[in-house]
């Protein structure tokens, strides 16, 4: 049993880099300041949605809009009065 242990015993304790502390505390510093508050991520998103309604509205309202006068046209098409015949 010792023969398997003895390997262990020329395991030395790590040192830590020197300013590994400050640069553990600078990294989560930038991390919290890199991100984005609520209240501004919520602000963003409503705005989107907004934005994003507006073209829907508009869309289909000219969609809407387009499909009337494809129809209006196909009536003058038809119709004896407008035909050269």
């Amino acid at each position: 049993m010792n023969d398997f242990l003895e390997p262990l015993s020329s395991i030395k304790p790590t040192e830590a880099p020197p300013f590994l502390l400050t640069r553990i505390r600078e990294k989560i510093f930038i991390k919290k300041n890199d991100s984005l508050s609520p209240t501004t991520a919520w602000a963003l998103g409503i705005s989107l949605l907004i934005v994003a309604g507006i073209n829907i509205a508009l869309i289909t309202d000219l969609s809407h809009k387009n499909t009337n006068n494809t129809e209006n046209m196909y009536i003058y098409s038809n119709n004896s009065l407008y035909s050269n015949e």
